[in-house]
């Protein structure tokens, strides 16, 4: 008994030692401070509110105006009030409100943050937008301009649909109503005719009967593959009045080659690089960016009007290899043998291996028929600079081009973008860099082995005269009395200073370099010096 009444008391006194480490580990908020937080003294979850005198919840509404929550300000050193994480304060009704909703703006517009922010509502993941940018480029489209947020809360006008089309805040796109447009899997893109904007949802009202799913409570858009097990479509049987999943020769959908029904655009049955389509010059419409005056209406692509018809054809942008039946994107390696790429031969219906002309960190221009380095100005127009045809960056292809995700070389307040190491939008002698940058955002610096001088406000290479006077060179200003230091500086970054050159000195009350003295010169041409120069002197 006794062994084990020790062994108790042992691993008792451990828990107390676990719980005391742990207890002094814990570090306290400001507001535990008794002196600036009397509250503190009853728990540190209160805080002191100057208007009244009491103690409030900490997060909680308290003394706040309506969708506010008290908050300790740690500079001020005091309770404030201020909007909960993820909403926008509004100045004018001083209320909070969630970005990208109408809120406070007058109808035909909506809630910006003004910045780049994560919304709460998450957002499908296109499964288009990958080959849709591709094919942008594919076809030579140029890229739309992205005009910088405005960097404070405010009401921002929504672009116009095509009739059954939609709005969507968040995206500041137009989907398509009764898809799932940006939406969640189990609910649809409709309009709210309360709120008179597009919301994301699913419902089993009478007006839902079409869409809604009862086994999994969802709801999902028409041909498409929704709850259904593969080989089957999502549609409504108008006859029973209920939703199904089916398949037959006369569904829209089928694919007589595997006897099954797939959405259009899959490729489910299709070999590498292919999509199911009724066309082979046919687009998928998953979203659209917005006018800023009404439009017509547009063809719903998604609407199969041959039935029976789809077929598996290479997905724009591939090309179709006979040997393999399959596609692969134009200008990568595909089925070639290393340094070569596939491109479409000259009848346009397959593809041929081509020896790659290019080197590392080079792109290929077909119209040119050259290569060219990466982000560099190549054959491309100002402000634009080389990037990869595809906007993923795989190929071996190149093209012109300019966006603010080319974050290391875009300069926003001209939106151009400029190579590295020119002078691009910077002052005269000066270049364009990311040398010293820690967020890759690129500056106006001094070339490599060159130094700025603050009087001139210009840059000059280093130990030359400069601006200085013709027996002086220019030494960093950190470093004038050690200019043969071992330490290894880029001088672009320091400013400069002007020295006198090795054999000339500044006189006493003078700024200018002069030889050395005359009683200098003679010791140094005198052969005699120390004890010999004494003893030649005493003769």
């Amino acid at each position: 008994m006794a062994p084990t009444v020790h062994l108790l008391v042992f691993i008792s006194v451990l828990i107390v030692a676990f719980r005391r480490s742990v207890s002094a580990a814990v570090i306290p908020p400001a507001w535990a401070d008794s002196s600036i937080n009397p509250c503190a003294k009853e728990s540190w979850q209160y805080l002191y509110w100057k208007g009244d005198g009491e103690c409030y919840p900490i997060f909680k509404r308290g003394p706040c105006p309506e969708t506010q929550e008290l908050v300790f300000d740690s500079a001020a050193k005091e309770a404030t009030c201020r909007c909960p994480s993820q909403l926008l304060y509004w100045e004018e009704d001083r209320r909070c409100y969630a970005p990208f909703v109408r809120g406070p703006c007058p109808h035909g517009s909506f809630l910006h943050p003004g910045r780049a922010t994560a919304t709460s509502r998450d957002q499908r993941p296109d499964p288009h937008r990958r080959t849709l940018n591709h094919v942008k480029a594919w076809l030579n489209q140029s890229e739309s301009n992205v005009l910088e947020p405005l960097g404070f809360v405010h009401c921002k006008q929504e672009g116009y649909c095509p009739p059954g089309w939609a709005f969507w805040f968040a995206t500041e796109l137009c989907y398509p109503l009764k898809r799932q447009g940006p939406c969640q899997t189990g609910s649809i893109f409709y309009w709210d005719k309360e709120t008179g904007q597009a919301e994301c949802g699913c419902r089993k009202e009478m007006g839902w009967r079409r869409y809604y799913w009862p086994i999994s409570s969802t709801c999902h858009e028409h041909w498409s593959r929704g709850p259904c097990p593969a080989g089957t479509i999502f549609s409504y049987n108008s006859t029973s009045k209920m939703t199904q999943c089916s398949c037959s020769s006369l569904s829209p959908g089928y694919h007589s080659l595997t006897d099954r029904c797939y959405s259009k655009f899959s490729q489910e049955p299709c070999n590498k690089g292919q999509w199911l389509t009724s066309r082979s010059d046919e687009l998928p419409q998953h979203s659209i960016v917005p006018s800023i005056r009404r439009v017509d209406p547009i063809v719903d692509s998604r609407k199969i009007t041959n039935i029976g018809q789809l077929t598996c054809t290479c997905i724009p942008g591939y090309v179709y290899n006979k040997e393999d039946e399959q596609c692969y994107r134009e200008f990568t390696q595909g089925p070639c043998q290393t340094v070569h790429f596939f491109i479409r031969n000259s009848d346009g219906d397959a593809g041929i291996c081509q020896l790659n002309p290019c080197s590392t960190q080079e792109l290929y221009f077909s119209e040119q028929q050259s290569c060219f380095r990466i982000h560099s100005s190549g054959p491309c127009d100002h402000g634009q600079i080389v990037i990869g045809y595809d906007p993923h960056g795989i190929g071996y292809r190149g093209r012109c081009g300019c966006s603010p995700l080319n974050t290391p070389f875009y300069w926003p307040d001209d939106g151009n973008c400029y190579p590295h190491e020119t002078q691009g939008p910077c002052p005269t002698t000066m270049v364009i860099s990311t040398r010293f940058s820690n967020e890759l955002k690129p500056t106006c610096i001094c070339p490599e082995e060159h130094i700025f001088h603050k009087t001139t406000g210009q840059c000059y290479r280093l130990f030359s005269q400069g601006p200085c006077q013709w027996n002086e060179w220019l030494v960093p200003e950190s470093a004038e009395n050690d200019v043969n230091s071992s330490i290894s500086v880029d001088y672009s970054q320091l400013e400069s200073a002007c020295q006198c050159k090795p054999g000339y000195e500044y006189q006493v009350g003078s700024n200018y370099c002069q030889p050395p003295s005359m009683e200098l010169l003679i010791s140094l041409q005198n052969p005699f010096n120390g004890q010999e120069r004494q003893h030649f002197d005493n003769l």
